[in-house]
């Protein structure tokens, strides 16, 4: 008895699998183009995290005198207005009791928005400007949750 589990392709198997390639890359859409409206809402989110994040990172600089941080996060929301961020007022809470949880889930929505930022094709702001504050995020994530007394 002859076992044919796994058979040469033939040249009709090769055809209806090319055929059938080029439809589905004829039906396929670039998910990595985002229209304009889309990159300013998510911009502007951007903008509201870190600023919500600048507090967390005060707080905490304050609650412990040996933390410090490489890099400024004012100075991102100044490159995010150089941009053309409408600014916005953030309300702040000072009665959250855990700045350092606080701090983590901006830092993570902040990394979330910058990675899909970066990997836009058809980007309308300076790569490089976001590049930069991802960057010096990264770093500041890096002081904050490396940190030892």
């Amino acid at each position: 008895m002859k076992y044919n589990d796994y058979p040469l392709p033939d040249e009709q198997l090769i055809n209806v699998l090319s055929q059938e390639y080029e439809k589905s890359k004829q039906n396929s859409v670039k998910t990595c183009c985002v229209g304009v409206f889309e990159q300013n809402s998510k911009l502007s989110e951007l903008y509201v995290y870190i600023n919500v994040q600048t507090f967390c990172l005060e707080q905490l600089l304050k609650l412990n005198k040996k933390l410090e941080v490489k890099y400024d996060t004012s100075k991102h929301l100044e490159i995010l207005k150089d941009m053309g961020v409408e600014i916005c007022n953030v309300q702040k809470f000072n009665n959250s009791k855990n700045y350092f949880k606080d701090y983590l889930r901006c830092e993570a929505e902040i990394f979330k928005i910058l990675t899909l930022l970066l990997f836009l094709e058809n980007i309308k702001f300076e790569r490089k400007k976001l590049c930069q504050i991802f960057i010096e995020q990264v770093e500041n994530f890096n002081c904050v949750v490396n940190f030892k007394e």
